[in-house]
């Protein structure tokens, strides 16, 4: 029997759930930005010295008013959350690894599974994942077949693209 298990470099895995539940979601349902993102924004982005943490508050109100409106109002130049009106990759990324939030998406393999109490025929990486997913086929008799890429898996090239 083939056994197989598929793995992503933590790293990556932060860029992907970024890229997945914020850059290119918009908040789809909001769950992520209810559950880390407005803290993420509130703590980590750079405003103004002379506001009060009230006034934060309330401009960060402000914005979640405008993105359930599905941002069809125009943005408050004013308001430091609206510029632009999500989480950076930098305020999400200042969240996950120095407030310690702990999420499914970039749990450690070992938390999710016990990966050394398996014997695994292969270990798939997601950053070979067409070469490896055409041997994993191979190896179950479906020569020429591989993983259709769903995401661009590869890692960033540099800080512009995150």
């Amino acid at each position: 029997s083939l056994n197989f298990l598929i793995v992503q470099h933590p790293f990556e895995r932060i860029v992907n759930v970024y890229r997945n539940k914020f850059e290119n979601n918009r908040f789809s349902g909001f769950k992520y930005f209810d559950s880390f993102g407005r803290d993420a924004m509130l703590k980590y982005r750079e405003v103004p010295d002379y506001l009060t943490y009230n006034d934060k508050l309330l401009l960060l109100q402000r914005t979640e008013q405008f993105i359930k409106s599905g941002m069809s109002s125009s943005l408050d130049s004013d308001n430091p959350y609206q510029n632009p009106p999500w989480p950076t990759f930098a305020e999400i990324s200042s969240a996950i690894l120095l407030d310690g939030i702990y999420e499914r998406h970039w749990w450690p393999t070992s938390d999710l599974c016990l990966p050394c109490s398996i014997n695994y025929t292969a270990i798939v990486h997601m950053s070979t994942l067409d070469r490896d997913s055409a041997f994993v086929m191979k190896s179950i008799g479906l020569s020429g077949k591989g993983c259709p890429s769903q995401v661009d898996a590869s890692p960033p090239k540099s800080n512009d693209e995150i």
